[in-house]
């Protein structure tokens, strides 16, 4: 890339032309109509840019194609400033939202780190929320149950039976949703018949709590997402299930999770703050909402794409 307008061969006379203090940026590397661009502004052009403009950066003409980005950046501003643009409603507009992120940064951002919270206040939220890193295998079943009155129990697992032989001869014929289409057509349970049975992820225990140790230990069973079981004698009836999905035991400790709770932790306390920010400063100010002006307001029409 070739410099068209300032070469670092003539950068100390250009520097010494100057005259300007340059202790507090670095060095003066160049000099766009009179205004010193220094090597912390090229640094931090350099560590803003991607992995391959960084790894450039360490030869020389690496740097110098990064000086020319940001002295065609200048002289782009300086022709904007003489063309008064710094006042247009674009520009201050931007700058209105520069200025946003910078108090942002400079109100919440002291800690990104995390470096401030202590060993007790991380695990005081572990265990708050143990259940979020210690829990059991779980499985997601389809469930379609059929009542059994005292007596009738065998005749209804015949039904159970012919109903899980023609559920399995629909999916082979290419049926997506065969067996949720069955529970809503068959199932007597009022409660999971609407969504097609779909139990959502129960572990274990929550299984035999509420449909009883017969339909877990069936459900465990079931290894591969479409297997299917039944008929299944439970205390209710008899249930015909299909496994559609299975999820891992969890065992983070709160050493394994520590750094990841760190991290967590200062999302959550910088929203805290800019909630506590917004409010401290919504006190102090006077606001008045146009009510009238507000309900005539309409959206403006979508953009052609």
């Amino acid at each position: 890339m070739r410099l068209t307008l300032v070469a670092l061969a003539a950068l100390p006379l250009a520097a010494a032309a100057c005259k300007k203090p340059v202790a507090p940026g670095g060095t003066v590397v160049a000099v766009v109509a009179g205004r010193a661009i220094l090597s912390d502004e090229l640094d931090r052009r350099v560590s803003e840019g991607s992995a391959q403009a960084r790894a450039r950066a360490g030869s020389v003409e690496g740097r110098r194609e990064q000086l020319e980005l940001i002295i065609r950046q200048e002289l782009l501003a300086q022709e904007a400033e003489r063309l008064g643009l710094g006042a247009s409603p674009a520009v201050r507009e931007q700058t209105r939202r520069a200025m946003v992120q910078e108090v942002l940064r400079v109100e919440l951002d002291k800690d990104l780190g995390g470096a401030t919270l202590t060993d007790a206040e991380l695990l005081q939220y572990y265990e708050q929320h143990r259940d979020e890193f210690v829990r059991p295998e779980r499985v997601r079943l389809l469930r379609l149950q059929l009542l059994a009155a005292p007596g009738t129990r065998a005749t209804v697992r015949k039904k159970a039976a012919a109903l899980l032989a023609s559920i399995t001869a629909a999916e082979r014929r290419g049926e997506l949703h065969a067996f949720e289409n069955e529970v809503k057509r068959s199932s007597e349970d009022s409660l999971s018949r609407p969504a097609g049975g779909d139990l959502r992820f129960l572990a274990r225990a929550d299984l035999e709590r509420q449909f009883g140790p017969e339909l877990a230990a069936a459900a465990f069973a079931l290894r591969t997402s479409g297997e299917m079981s039944g008929p299944i004698d439970t205390a209710q009836g008899v249930e015909l299930i299909r496994l559609q999905s299975r999820l891992a035991a969890l065992n983070r400790s709160f050493a394994d999770a520590k750094e990841s709770l760190r991290g967590l932790l200062v999302r959550d306390r910088r929203q805290r703050d800019y909630e506590a920010l917004v409010r401290r400063l919504r006190a102090a100010a006077q606001i008045t909402i146009v009510e009238d002006a507000l309900a005539k307001a309409r959206p403006l029409p979508e953009a052609r794409q």
